[in-house]
């Protein structure tokens, strides 16, 4: 039961990254998509990617906030997906700063 779940649950994330893509190329008219970044914690789930990959016909990559940042720390470069949201409450707090600062 628990697997006929989460196949229901695969094909419904799958048909709305589909629609999405779909949406996406018909209002910017760029039809090519040749890939999808995956972050969170599911993103870790092998399983997923080679689903969506199979299903999408499009590479699943992992996303790595961090790309084109330089850190002052040592962060593990597995698990750097799990730190998205994070990264974009950060970036939406700085840009808020900034606008209240220039007022």
């Amino acid at each position: 039961e628990s697997d006929t779940a989460c196949h229901v649950q695969l094909d419904t994330l799958t048909r709305e990254i589909n629609r999405s893509v779909r949406f996406y190329a018909k209002e910017t008219g760029h039809s090519q998509i040749d890939r999808v970044y995956l972050c969170g914690g599911g993103a870790l789930d092998a399983g997923l990617r080679s689903h969506l990959e199979s299903v999408l016909h499009m590479k699943c990559m992992l996303f790595d906030p961090f790309t084109g940042l330089t850190l002052k720390c040592d962060l593990p470069a597995a698990g750097r997906e799990l730190y998205t949201q994070a990264m974009g409450m950060a970036f939406r707090g700085i840009n808020e700063l900034l606008q209240n600062q220039s007022k």
